[in-house]
């Protein structure tokens, strides 16, 4: 969940996710993507969330390596791999990020992650967004409600 928020991965990492953790007796609930991707900063912006560098420009730099060396803090680096090896034994070489296609931490593209939970009464059992795609400028969205004919703020994260 950490790495889907840091890269504004896919949306379908809400359903893919729970169904792996509830194969191992875990359950994990839609907030638990929501209080991480808000404690996770966006550290690429790779297409579609942003419109400059491709996956393949990612490679270039190092890869998914580069990401999840940034991100060892907030990850479990003594978890074991299917390889044998720890994460930090697969990722302690990669490169540093270079600042351009992969930021640091702390000089992220936003400080919070690229997923996001909606919760309100237009998606009243939780609904989830891509937020690292979406403009700044369209993050708030005042509009008047056709069938009540009044203002109303549906989404603000």
């Amino acid at each position: 969940m950490t790495v889907a928020s840091a890269i504004g991965g896919s949306p379908n990492t809400f359903l893919h996710i729970p169904a792996i953790a509830a194969e191992c007796g875990l359950t994990i609930k839609r907030m638990d993507y929501d209080r991480i991707s808000h404690n996770t900063p966006l550290i690429t912006r790779v297409y579609p969330n942003g419109k400059t560098y491709t996956v393949a420009d990612l490679d270039g730099v190092g890869g998914v390596p580069v990401i999840l060396k940034e991100l060892l803090p907030k990850l479990h680096e003594n978890t074991p791999t299917v390889n044998g090896n720890t994460l930090y034994d697969n990722v302690k070489n990669a490169p540093n990020p270079d600042g351009t296609i992969v930021k640091t931490m702390k000089t992220p593209f936003q400080d919070e992650g690229g997923l996001a939970v909606l919760q309100g009464n237009l998606a009243k059992d939780g609904g989830v967004i891509k937020i690292s795609a979406v403009p700044k400028e369209k993050w708030f969205l005042e509009d008047p409600l056709k069938c009540l004919k009044v203002k109303k703020t549906v989404w603000r994260h």
